[in-house]
């Protein structure tokens, strides 16, 4: 059996959760439009009869981190690229960038990088994908390279392949059933920044972060029965109060759309029912505050 760490790295917003999601064959990690939607390392499991790659979906590498926030975002993507066995870089189509440029800086001799060139399916001529993979090809950083499309699951048997091949043998490091290592609570920040996205969009103030109160699992309903309903307690951060009124909507409307649509989403992924509670506080310069991001899970 092949078994080993592979980091999923690229710019901002180029597929890579979508992509894990797509090998999964079920939602793990959070998507959106949204630039910068994954802020924490979420490994994903994938296991088959001889095969199991434990992806770790990265923050997006963005150039010239201003905060403090942005700064354990970018640093938790580049420590883990040292600690894997090989490295899956996203990009996008036959767009090549900057960006791009920027996150080719992390290459290191020792560990192989896989190039996925994904979205092909926006490709209005295909034939403009060989001559750009013979120029990437010239920059001799990539073990292998291969182009898919994460939305439609086009490539990925041959891409499971191609990474099989730069794994070590060896026995599993996680039950075949585990999808991910990371925690409910953890999930459920997830969920919430998750709607946060998509519901508000552009609107949606950058500096804004979850944090969990109360997170109870188990519960008496009212005959006395035991049940394993989760409640939970969430403030959302926000640092101005201008960003407060705009979450919360007219008579609080916005809010009470994002916390529905996050509690259905929960009872869904935990096969439970929840009870969800939000409040948003406003918390002056918390991303440039080490002791608040440390309580949002920053550098952990």
């Amino acid at each position: 059996m092949r078994c080993g760490h592979v980091a999923v790295i690229g710019k901002p917003n180029v597929g890579k959760s979508t992509l894990i999601n797509t090998f999964l064959r079920r939602k793990l990690n959070i998507t959106s439009p949204r630039r910068n939607t994954t802020h924490h390392c979420v490994r994903g499991i994938y296991t088959d009869a001889d095969l199991q790659i434990v992806f770790v979906d990265t923050p997006g590498l963005a150039r010239r981190p201003k905060t403090l926030l942005e700064r354990h975002i970018a640093h938790s993507a580049v420590e883990m690229i040292d600690s894997v066995d090989a490295v899956l870089m996203l990009s996008e189509g036959t767009h090549w960038n900057r960006d791009d440029e920027f996150v080719i800086q992390a290459h290191s001799e020792g560990v192989p990088w896989v190039l996925a060139i994904n979205k092909t399916d926006r490709l209005s001529d295909k034939a403009e994908l060989l001559p750009h993979l013979a120029r990437l090809g010239e920059l001799g950083l990539f073990a292998d390279m291969v182009p898919i499309c994460a939305r439609r699951s086009q490539g990925i048997d041959v891409l499971t392949g191609v990474l099989a091949r730069h794994l070590p043998e060896g026995p599993e490091l996680f039950d075949a059933d585990t999808m991910t290592d990371r925690s409910e609570r953890f999930l459920a920040v997830q969920i919430l920044r998750e709607q946060l996205l998509r519901q508000l969009g552009e609107e949606l103030p950058y500096v804004c972060g979850v944090h969990l109160g109360q997170y109870r699992r188990g519960d008496e309903d009212e005959s006395g029965e035991q049940t394993q309903a989760r409640r939970i307690d969430a403030d959302i951060w926000v640092e101005r109060a201008s960003q407060k009124a705009i979450i919360i909507g007219r008579g609080g409307a916005k809010l009470k759309a994002i916390g529905s649509a996050a509690r259905e989403q929960m009872q869904r992924a935990f096969g439970a029912a929840v009870v969800l509670k939000v409040w948003v506080r406003v918390q002056p310069g918390w991303s440039d505050d080490a002791g608040k991001l440390r309580q949002l899970g920053y550098g952990e």
